[in-house]
């Protein structure tokens, strides 16, 4: 099964997509993956 990004549901729903994730799954851990950037210091 693919891996999908989740950053967008999270940019548009805010952290509520979470308690949605969380029902539709039916457990309270769920796999998430965010899109992150890092920048390292000059």
């Amino acid at each position: 099964m693919p891996v999908f990004d989740d950053t967008l549901f999270l940019l548009l729903e805010g952290y509520g997509w979470l308690p949605d994730r969380r029902r539709r799954v039916g457990d309270d851990v769920v796999r998430t993956r965010l899109m992150t950037t890092w920048s390292a210091p000059d």
